[in-house]
């Protein structure tokens, strides 16, 4: 853990570079959710997160499969970061419309992560 934690801001950085491009098929967002559910979520750490996450609830660009592991990474970062009221105080506005617009998403999963985060919002 130590080493991952030593590394963590230069590998996020490197990930999230591109975060704009990414498709189903890329490897960058199932990287970036085990970063998530790592639990090594610090104040640093989350200012390069969450940008990402917010990017990529876009229905513009992002596929519905790359919002589904997005909304139930954003529900990891809120069960696990210890700056969570911090967290949605500094971007909620912005953040909690475009979770709800997943409530009408193709699969059952994504809706039941955007109602677990609306209800994490409201908690």
């Amino acid at each position: 853990m130590m080493l991952f934690q030593q590394n963590a801001i230069p590998f996020l950085k490197m990930l999230s570079d591109n975060n704009e491009f990414w498709t189903s098929p890329s490897p960058e967002m199932p990287i970036l959710q085990f970063v998530v559910e790592s639990g090594c979520l610090e104040e640093e750490t989350m200012e390069l997160i969450i940008p990402v996450l917010i990017n990529n609830l876009h229905h513009s660009r992002t596929a519905s499969s790359l919002r589904t592991i997005d909304v139930a990474s954003f529900y990891e970062v809120l069960n696990k970061s210890p700056i969570k009221k911090e967290i949605l105080t500094s971007v909620g506005d912005e953040l909690i419309p475009l979770i709800a617009t997943l409530f009408d998403a193709e699969q059952a999963s994504t809706r039941l992560m955007t109602c677990k985060n609306i209800g994490n919002y409201s908690a």
